[in-house]
């Protein structure tokens, strides 16, 4: 019932889903209680749901201070696939020095798990903070949302062993 709700619905979808599902784990379990690292998510095709026997796995590690190292990155991710390559510059807070390359995403490695092609990207907690409050800054005087009147502030933090979420309550 969850498959169908969520996109998957005939059987070659459903084991297309399960097995991505159990890939995208596989890549979050290296990272899993790293301190430098403060979430690791899903996103995409697999987090919506709506995968075939094409679709690739999407994950987003988000590092406390600083970027991962190259060398970490790949010591983490080489037990769990094959075919590691890394793409992109270690910056400072999501910059990258070259024109034409993606800032959200400052760096990723695209590997294979048991077949299915893999892309992990990453970013930086400073990098992430600063953007938001840029956005929230924009939604009116004082970083007040216009709908609510309210001010997002955090409640706590969990690392990735957890979770990896920050709350946020409403004033």
């Amino acid at each position: 019932m969850i498959d169908q709700a969520m996109g998957a619905s005939s059987p070659v979808a459903s084991e297309a889903l399960q097995k991505r599902r159990a890939v995208a784990c596989q890549v979050g379990t290296a990272f899993a209680g790293y301190p430098a690292v403060s979430a690791v998510l899903i996103f995409g095709s697999v987090a919506l749901g709506h995968v075939d026997e094409h679709s690739d796995v999407d994950r987003l590690l988000i590092c406390r201070d600083e970027l991962l190292r190259t060398s970490e990155r790949a010591a983490r991710l080489a037990p769990f696939g094959t075919g590691w390559q890394a793409r992109g510059q270690r910056g400072q807070r999501g910059q990258r020095g070259q024109q034409g390359e993606n800032p959200l995403f400052p760096d990723e490695d695209e590997g294979y798990v048991d077949g299915v092609p893999v892309t992990v990207h990453y970013q930086t907690v400073p990098w992430i903070t600063e953007v938001l409050g840029e956005v929230i800054g924009k939604c009116g005087e004082g970083g007040r949302s216009r709908r609510s009147g309210a001010t997002p502030r955090p409640v706590g933090e969990r690392g990735a062993g957890d979770g990896g979420a920050r709350r946020y309550r409403r004033r």
